[in-house]
């Protein structure tokens, strides 16, 4: 019986740890909350270096799994890693990593405090996809729509007006399918988006 005491503190004490270390992420706008589990695959927006004048450019990103968030610090293994390339004051590309998806355990772990991050998006639960099931659906429509508009545009007779309607129509689906099922950004009350138009989402 003597083993069962400290075997049985070993297992609280690791128990404690794991949750403590497995907190998720919540975030708070007046009566609403968005919760980011741990393990879950989410992307930061960081601002752009002070070097770099470009009031228009996309911020650097990274893309990766929530290992946890923990007084004011979030961490995250990075899967993908993007900042845009400029000159003359405007975006002319972009730069980056991707680490492979079979060797996730490989991919950089990272800790920030949250000062540091100027928005949080969802990116999905298990695996990462440039975009969502929804949003390519709505590509797709977007595309359809843009080759029947073409058709009818290049046509004759009953076929042009046809293919005009069905392209706008389409091209309107998809067009609110991306709407709909675009990923929601989420900014964070902080000295970084002091002059953002977006609604503000604290740490709960």
């Amino acid at each position: 019986m003597k083993f069962i005491t400290p075997f049985f503190i070993v297992a609280i004490t690791w128990l404690q740890t794991s949750v403590l270390h497995s907190q998720d992420l919540q975030l708070q706008q007046e009566n609403k909350i968005k919760t980011f589990k741990t393990g879950h695959l989410i992307r930061l927006d960081f601002p752009l270096s002070d070097s770099l004048v470009c009031k228009k450019c996309p911020a650097n990103y990274v893309i990766g799994r929530l290992v946890s968030y923990q007084n004011g610090i979030l961490s995250l293994r990075v899967h993908v890693e993007s900042s845009p390339l400029i000159a003359d004051n405007k975006e002319i590309g972009r730069q980056g990593k991707k680490y492979k998806e079979k060797i996730e355990e490989h991919w950089p772990l990272i800790s920030v405090p949250v000062s540091e991050i100027k928005a949080v998006t969802k990116q999905g639960t298990k695996n990462w996809k440039p975009l969502n099931d929804g949003e390519m659906l709505g590509l797709t429509f977007f595309g359809a729509g843009s080759f029947l508009l073409l058709a009818g545009v290049i046509s004759e007779g009953e076929s042009k007006e046809n293919g005009i309607e069905g392209g706008i129509f389409a091209m309107g689906i998809g067009l609110g399918l991306m709407a709909i099922f675009d990923r929601t950004t989420y900014y964070l009350d902080n000295s970084l988006n002091t002059g953002t138009k977006d609604k503000i989402w604290k740490i709960k």
